[in-house]
């Protein structure tokens, strides 16, 4: 027979165990997609949308594909009247924000692509967040 004092404990923790899940991050990915090139390019663009529905922030520190030497985030911006793009080390989702990866801000530039990427075809992206751990994602190939 449980103790009354056991029983009590019990029905505390599982109460709050809710408390302790939904702090860490809860991210969603919708609409990957990578431009697609002629055969021969060395280099397109990635996009997609980043949702953390959690209540703590996370972070996109690295992102690969074996259909690309390398994958790196970068960001757009505008300087002088110029369009200038940067690579950053790290993207910042914010809990409970959107972030947007599209043309003209945020995005992926894959280097050295090593397949032929035609519209409708898809490509993996193994991306690494620091809290969320590794994601694959499939992301189809568009206009």
């Amino acid at each position: 027979m449980i103790s009354k004092f056991i029983k009590a404990y019990l029905i505390i923790v599982v109460a709050t165990l809710p408390l302790f899940v939904s702090a860490s991050p809860k991210l969603k990915i919708d609409s990957p997609w990578v431009r697609a090139m002629p055969p021969g390019a060395s280099m397109t663009a990635g996009y997609m949308t980043i949702t953390n529905e959690g209540s703590e922030k996370d972070e996109l520190i690295s992102i690969s594909s074996t259909a690309a030497g390398s994958v790196e985030i970068h960001q757009s911006y505008i300087e002088n009247g110029m369009h200038q793009m940067k690579a950053v080390s790290k993207l910042e989702i914010p809990a409970g924000k959107k972030v947007n990866l599209s043309p003209g801000g945020y995005h992926l530039m894959l280097h050295n692509i090593k397949k032929d990427l035609q519209p409708g075809k898809d490509i993996i992206l193994n991306a690494k967040f620091k809290k969320s751990g590794n994601k694959k994602i499939l992301a189809k190939v568009r206009k």
